[in-house]
């Protein structure tokens, strides 16, 4: 079945219904809302992009105009102030 002019949320369910997934191809449900959310829990899990996508988007081989592939930077530690330098008083001037 050629299902390349199904939407993508139509593809999805059938995706999660083939069950053909390993190490290198993964299954996520379709976030609607929460998009910082997402992407924090990206973060913490170490991904390197999440991809945004159209869910009534058909498929378009190559570079597509309804995806967005955004890359997660890692997480930097909060900052702690007792780190920093404090200048000395008679430095300032």
């Amino acid at each position: 079945k050629d299902l390349r002019e199904a939407r993508l949320i139509e593809r999805k369910k059938l995706l999660k219904r083939l069950k053909i997934f390993n190490s290198h191809i993964k299954y996520v449900d379709h976030v609607v809302e929460d998009g910082l959310g997402f992407y924090e829990r990206a973060q913490e899990g170490g991904a390197p992009f999440i991809l945004a996508r159209d869910a009534a988007s058909i498929y378009e081989s190559g570079v597509s105009r309804y995806w967005l592939k955004i890359k997660v930077t890692p997480k930097q530690k909060d900052l702690d102030i007792s780190e920093i330098d404090r200048p000395v008083k008679d430095s300032i001037k």
